[in-house]
């Protein structure tokens, strides 16, 4: 892939400067909690093409992380780690 020259003065300079993740998106990526941060990294993560993402979380989905974390009422019981092998595998996966 050749990179071309940079235009400062393009209104998308901000877009153009950054190289694709494509050849890292089959890394092995690990997330330690799915919390707050890390349930919202690991959705942005596999939003953006990641296809490998380990989650590491032992604790179960409950009602008080509805407000903060991208989870919904039908959820709440399940373990947040089955959670996101189930949602990135559905939901943010391309087709």
């Amino acid at each position: 892939m050749t990179q071309q020259p940079l235009n400062p003065q393009s209104p998308f300079f901000h877009e153009e400067r950054h190289a694709t993740l494509e050849p890292f998106a089959a890394q092995l990526i690990t997330i330690c909690g799915a919390g707050t941060l890390g349930a919202n990294v690991a959705e942005t993560l596999a939003r953006m093409g990641f296809t490998r993402l380990r989650v590491i979380d032992k604790d179960r989905i409950e009602v008080r992380n509805l407000s903060g974390q991208p989870y919904s009422r039908a959820e709440v019981g399940a373990p947040k780690r089955v959670r996101w092998r189930i949602c990135s595998i559905e939901r943010f996966r391309p087709k």
